[in-house]
This record gives C-alpha cells, sequence and structure tokens, in this order.
C-alpha cells in the first residue's frame, strides 16, 4: 500500500467519492489548502513542504493542486499525477519562477509524471498548457490527452486514471 498526498485544486477539496479510489492504494494525505490567501512566497514552506514531514509515495494533484504537485515531484523526485494542471499559468499568477527560483530543485526528477489534460479545458488552456509541458516538462512523463474532457475531472476519468497511473508506478496493482 502506498501513502498518497492530494493537492486539492482552487476553491475546492477531495471529493468522498475520489478519496474512496485513492484509498484502495493506501493511505490518503489530503489537507485544505487556502491558496487563495498564501502569499507566494510562503508557498513552499505552507503548501509543498508540509509533505516532506510524512513519508509519502506518490502525488496526485488537479488543477492548482496539480502545480503544488508536480512541484513537490521535481523537489522529491516521487511519482506524480497531474490531472489539467495550471502549469503555464493560473488565476493567482503563480508559477514556478515566482515560487522558487533554481535552488529550490534537487538532481533532474527521475520518476513519472504522468498528466491527464482535457482539451476542451477552459479555466487552463489546454493549448498553452500541452506547449508548457511538451517545451518544459523534463524527465520520464506519459502525457493523456482527453478530447472530450474539461476542466473538472468525472468520477470515472478520475477512477480510470488513477488505476492506470498506479499500476506504471506500482505494477502489483491490478487494473480493474
Amino acid at each position: 500500500m502506498s501513502k498518497i498526498f492530494y493537492y486539492h485544486g482552487l476553491d475546492s477539496t477531495l471529493s468522498n467519492e475520489k478519496r474512496a479510489i485513492l484509498e484502495e492504494f493506501g493511505e490518503v494525505i489530503s489537507p485544505t489548502f487556502d491558496y487563495r490567501n498564501i502569499i507566494v512566497e510562503d508557498v513552499l514552506t505552507d503548501v509543498l513542504d508540509i509533505q516532506f514531514n510524512l513519508d509519502v509515495d506518490v502525488l496526485i494533484g488537479s488543477s492548482m493542486g496539480g502545480l503544488m504537485a508536480y512541484m513537490a515531484s521535481e523537489l522529491k523526485d516521487l511519482p506524480c499525477l497531474l490531472f489539467n494542471p495550471a502549469l503555464y499559468a493560473n488565476s493567482l499568477g503563480w508559477n514556478q519562477e515566482y515560487i522558487a527560483d533554481e535552488t529550490f530543485y534537487g538532481a533532474p526528477r527521475t520518476q513519472l509524471a504522468y498528466i491527464v489534460l482535457g482539451e476542451k479545458d477552459t479555466v487552463v488552456n489546454y493549448l498553452e498548457n500541452r506547449k508548457y509541458i511538451d517545451e518544459n516538462v523534463a524527465g520520464p512523463k506519459t502525457l493523456i490527452v482527453e478530447a472530450e474532457l474539461e476542466h473538472s475531472i468525472p468520477v470515472d476519468v478520475f477512477e480510470y486514471h488513477v488505476r492506470s497511473f498506479m499500476q506504471t508506478v506500482h505494477p502489483a496493482f491490478m487494473l480493474i
């Protein structure tokens, strides 16, 4: 079983249905973050560093939480599953350069970044996000494009990709 750290999106939380799916694979840690009231200079200590006190195995995040999970993955070299991550831009104006300079990152990430993008996402623009990922996300990655997916992740899509991701990073888990 894994220890899973889940970063929710802006103004949202992890639903009970999605938590139940994650709990099939291990212990789920999903604190609530008030991203709007966190000063960007404090993101490293107030949002990202919290997971270092926990011995986690994988990081999962959606939208703004996808940015946080990706950055924590880079810092800790952990596998991550990202749903419509706000990597290139977000409504708070946070980006990786504001949050951390080049000394933030250690060795290059060697663990998988499994990224799910919705072509119909109007909150985090699909084309801009795709371009950013193609040009900037180094290291092992799997990029899945869902043609009909909007910004919100339906439970069935969430479950499918969680199972696929967990099977990839922990082959002992069987796909159902």
